[in-house]
């Protein structure tokens, strides 16, 4: 991995960042972040140091994704890209590519995963999807416990992040979205659906005022 070059989307955003001051000590000038903004990305660059250099790249430009990647053997992708153009590039070339997005669903389901996969298989790239808090580091956990108790029957999770903890506006952005969508649970084996807004009766078994049987 020392001789390859590590291309981060959104390296000068505060998640890209911290991963490029990361990587930058143990592979100096291998490490390149890039951005809508070169300026921003040259900026970052020179404040991270270890040879880490800035880019440019438009990820809804084909040709702009082309450029990014030439002699790129491994790809982060910080950003949200729903049209996921730069996951299929990195496909076609071979290469190795990870994301922190969330939305894995805007990729579609069942079938849309088996085309990555036969993708995958066919031009020899590795990818690892969602790797961020949740989905991410959750699932593992999830996962790690499960076979830890040889099988669950029921898996709850839930997501508290520190109120210092720092994000950009993006992050700020999907929290909010996701605040306002609505999604299936399992409630006596049942499907129903809710959101995180609304504590209805019928949905939950909760008053209004979210408190068990109150008036």
């Amino acid at each position: 991995m020392n001789a390859e070059q590590i291309l981060i989307v959104g390296g000068y955003g505060d998640v890209g960042r911290r991963i490029a001051i990361e990587l930058a000590p143990s592979y100096p000038g291998r490490v390149i972040v890039v951005g809508r903004q070169s300026v921003r990305a040259d900026e970052a660059a020179t404040a991270i140091g270890y040879g880490v250099r800035g880019g440019q790249i438009d990820t809804s430009a084909p040709s702009s994704i082309a450029s990014a990647l030439e002699g790129v053997s491994i790809v982060i992708s910080c950003v949200d890209l729903p049209n996921r153009a730069l996951l299929w590039a990195a496909i076609d070339r071979g290469l190795r590519y990870t994301d922190i997005t969330p939305r894995l669903t805007e990729l579609g389901r069942g079938a849309a995963y088996e085309r990555v996969v036969a993708a995958t298989q066919a031009t020899g790239a590795c990818v690892v999807l969602g790797t961020g808090i949740a989905p991410g580091i959750a699932n593992v956990m999830a996962r790690a416990l499960t076979d830890s108790l040889s099988g669950a029957d029921e898996i709850e999770t839930a997501l508290m992040l520190p109120a210092g903890d720092s994000g950009g506006p993006a992050l700020f952005e999907y929290f909010l979205q996701e605040l306002a969508m609505s999604y299936e649970i399992r409630i006596d084996c049942r499907r129903r659906s809710g959101s995180a807004l609304i504590r209805r009766r019928e949905h939950f078994g909760l008053s209004a005022a979210g408190c068990p049987d109150s008036p």
